[in-house]
């Protein structure tokens, strides 16, 4: 720990100039493994893919965070984590240097306030996800292992310019609260947005969102729920109109309990004008969906590692066509195995199925499903 927080200081003052007196840290993951895909569109020949893979089980990832103690019970403290690909070196997220978070924070008795790029409330994200690991076995999906978010609607993801505030802890309970004033600055390089131009931040000209979160932790229980509304973006950075938006709603649950034997995770969601968490199968769409994901999973121990479980149910329909409405089935399962207390090895294997109320044309099934298997090494550092 000695040597990293030297080394840290040392990188850190290479851009800055300047030595800190903060307690700095680098840290990191890197994920590297093998995995099989075979996707059935329901038309044509299936797809199969098999190659290496980065961030299958957890995210490849390096970053920097340090805290600083200034008295009185008051702290400040920032978080600069960058992903990237370890099969062949990439930036994670072109253009962005720092694409997993990049956040300044204040803490005390008053609680804890947060600015910059950060997780979604929903996500299991950074400092400030309430998701992830503590609802799904799979935390935030093993690569193409279906995991929860495969059976929800939207609000897994990361936003630029957002601040939250966090209260202090009160007989078990939290309460956070969460705006950003332009969930992605980098909208108009998304081929999704058909090269639709969003400007001032906090305006009408960009994609705000505002979500109320609360969790409650009592020994081995821990429960949260969420509440995420996005204001769309209305007017281009011109002023001018681009007709009436849908402003999409979620509605998250979810929780743990350790049961010693086993730990149980639950998570559910209400969405309603959201696109979804993973695509359809057979058009690769993600539109405009009213609907409802529950997924049920478990971890339990098993021969000095830890088996996995994870079942889920989506039922979804299109609001700009019925021929897009869908159900959506999930299992999955998997293993890891600690060889030291900074590695150990993974395997999974998962299988989801789309069952779509009508055809989308003459010849084309009303059923896709999409098949994976991966294994691989983890490193922490």
């Amino acid at each position: 720990m000695f040597k990293k927080t030297l080394a840290a200081v040392a990188v850190l003052g290479a851009f800055a100039g300047s030595a800190f007196a903060a307690n700095v840290t680098m840290y990191g993951i890197i994920d590297t493994g093998l995995g099989y895909t075979s996707t059935d569109k329901g038309y044509g020949e299936d797809v199969n893919k098999f190659d290496m893979r980065s961030g299958q089980n957890s995210a490849s990832r390096f970053g920097v965070k340090g805290e600083e103690d200034l008295g009185n019970g008051v702290k400040v403290g920032f978080s600069l984590e960058n992903g990237f690909n370890s099969d062949d070196g990439q930036l994670a997220t072109e253009g962005r240097l720092f694409d997993r978070e990049a956040l300044l924070y204040v803490g005390g008795d008053f609680g804890e306030l947060g600015m910059g790029r950060q997780g979604e409330l929903a996500s299991g994200n950074g400092r400030y996800g309430l998701f992830g690991g503590k609802v799904s076995p799979f935390s935030t999906g093993w690569s193409n292992i279906a995991g929860h978010k495969y059976v929800m609607g939207a609000g897994f993801g990361r936003m630029d310019n957002t601040i939250t505030y966090k209260t202090p802890t009160f007989a078990g309970f939290n309460l956070l609260a969460q705006y950003s004033f332009d969930k992605n600055v980098k909208k108009d390089d998304d081929a999704n947005t058909t090269g639709v131009q969003h400007g001032r931040e906090g305006s009408a000209e960009t994609d705000r969102q505002y979500a109320l979160g609360a969790t409650f932790a009592a020994g081995d229980l821990y429960l949260a729920g969420i509440v995420t509304q996005t204001n769309k973006q209305s007017v281009d950075y011109e002023g001018k109109s681009l007709g009436e938006q849908d402003d999409p709603l979620t509605v998250s649950l979810g929780g743990n309990y350790n049961f010693g034997v086993a730990k149980l995770y639950v998570a559910t969601q209400y969405f309603k004008d959201t696109g979804l968490a993973v695509e359809m199968i057979q058009t690769g769409k993600t539109g405009t969906f009213d609907g409802f994901g529950l997924s049920v999973g478990a971890d339990v121990p098993a021969f000095g590692g830890t088996a996995k479980v994870l079942v889920g149910y989506m039922d979804a329909e299109d609001q700009t066509s019925a021929a897009n409405d869908v159900q959506r089935y999930t299992f999955s399962v998997g293993y890891e195995y600690p060889l030291s207390k900074r590695t150990f090895v993974y395997g999974g294997a998962g299988y989801y199925m789309d069952s779509y109320d009508k055809g989308f044309d003459v010849g084309y099934d009303d059923k896709a499903s999409v098949a994976a298997v991966n294994a691989g090494l983890v490193h922490k550092f």
